[in-house]
């Protein structure tokens, strides 16, 4: 998701879905909110999804305070689960393209911006709402 709303940068190399799914369960940095499992005491210790985010990256924030809590996130290859994504916001795609971004921002503030300077601050705000601004076009021709 992050090379949707920055395709120019270095957290591009997140996106592993050109590569093959390993043999065996294993630890990964973070799975899909589209189909998820989580304990019960693992939701409980970092109290469930930030309510601050409207929507995307929520799963995400999550994975990274579950981490941080010492919880694993693991991927079971031998689960399956088909999500057809997007369907809800061909309706609205400048509203979830605004919404990502939002997000985006929400994110890298709780969990990346710990030394950044007031420049870098503003280079990353300046960044992604001009990003945005700049996508209002693209979402309105590739709705039709």
């Amino acid at each position: 998701m992050l090379s949707e709303v920055l395709p120019f940068s270095r957290l591009n190399g997140i996106d592993l879905t050109h590569e093959p799914a390993p043999d065996e369960p294993t630890d990964v940095e973070a799975v899909s909110g589209a189909c998820m499992l989580v304990r019960t005491a693992a939701l409980a210790q970092v109290e469930g999804f930030d309510p601050g985010f409207h929507m995307h990256f929520e799963d995400l924030d999550m994975m990274a305070r579950l981490r941080e809590s010492g919880w694993r996130i693991r991927l079971v290859p031998s689960v399956f689960v088909s999500h057809a994504g997007g369907v809800s916001s061909r309706r609205r795609p400048v509203a979830v393209m605004w919404a990502k971004h939002k997000s985006l921002w929400r994110f890298l503030n709780k969990h990346c911006s710990e030394d950044w300077t007031w420049f870098s601050r503003a280079l990353w705000w300046s960044f992604i709402h001009l990003h945005a601004l700049l996508m209002v076009p693209v979402c309105l021709v590739t709705k039709r």
